[in-house]
């Protein structure tokens, strides 16, 4: 897995208390805004609008290696799909 970096950008599956789209639809946009630890980070998320939220201490998983997540995960993007 990578290791994050302030900036770079993840998909965020978001949680049943989070604002906007229900959990179980389509990752949202996020920027990793600080970095814990190589698997848990601050980001904001940007809804289906566009609109901006902060969330911190979010886990960041590799697809590959845990497949078993909680809703209010991130996620390296897949690219090229």
């Amino acid at each position: 897995m990578a290791n994050p970096t302030v900036g770079r950008i993840v998909w965020y599956h978001p949680s049943p208390d989070d604002p906007g789209p229900d959990p179980h639809s389509a990752p949202l946009a996020a920027i990793i805004a600080f970095v814990w630890s190589p698997v848990l980070i601050n980001i904001v998320v940007f809804d289906t609008n566009g609109k901006p939220y902060s969330k911190t201490s979010v886990p960041l998983f590799d697809l590959e290696t845990a497949p078993d997540r909680p809703f209010g995960f991130a996620e390296w993007p897949v690219y090229g799909v």
